[in-house]
């Protein structure tokens, strides 16, 4: 019985180590998902000229994005045939990033083309260095969270026993 307890404490800390982990895996797909969406709307910007709404419906079926991303584009999506301003607010991004979002969504299909490239590109700049950092803590806190969940389980198992 002690020891199935054990197994139990132990599988559920790591278990909740590895759900900490994939927070940080989740953030680095959805900024990727938006670094290849600005980077597609300027391509199609430039050369086609979609109207936004298909260039959306066109990026979510030709790309490979996570559920997360769907969701947010989707959103962006109703909120534009509502002529809405789109709210960027999720769970995985602060309030700078919120903001920079924000203004990056709310912006589109507002100005001329040339001034919708440049804002689209200083987009992307931004959007890179978002991409570079949520990458660096991917990186960093995936692995140890999961490792951490491990010993802080086993550290409990000690001392009920």
């Amino acid at each position: 019985m002690q020891l199935v307890l054990s197994l139990v404490i132990v599988i559920s800390c790591t278990y909740i180590g590895v759900g900490i982990g994939k927070y940080y895996k989740e953030r680095y797909k959805f900024f990727l998902d938006m670094y290849n969406f600005s980077s597609y709307l300027q391509t199609n910007l430039s050369f086609r000229q979609d109207a936004l709404n298909e260039v959306v419906d066109n990026f979510i079926k030709e790309n490979k994005i996570q559920n997360q991303s769907k969701k947010f584009l989707n959103d962006f999506q109703k909120n534009l045939k509502q002529n809405q301003n789109f709210d960027a607010t999720r769970d995985n991004i602060d309030e700078d990033e919120k903001f920079m979002l924000n203004n990056l969504f709310n912006s589109l299909g507002k100005t001329d083309s040339d001034t919708q490239n440049e804002t689209i590109e200083h987009f992307k700049q931004q959007l890179n260095n978002k991409v570079n950092e949520a990458k660096k803590e991917m990186t960093k806190f995936v692995g140890m969270s999961g490792k951490l969940g491990l010993i802080f389980g086993l550290i409990i198992v000690i001392c009920l026993i």
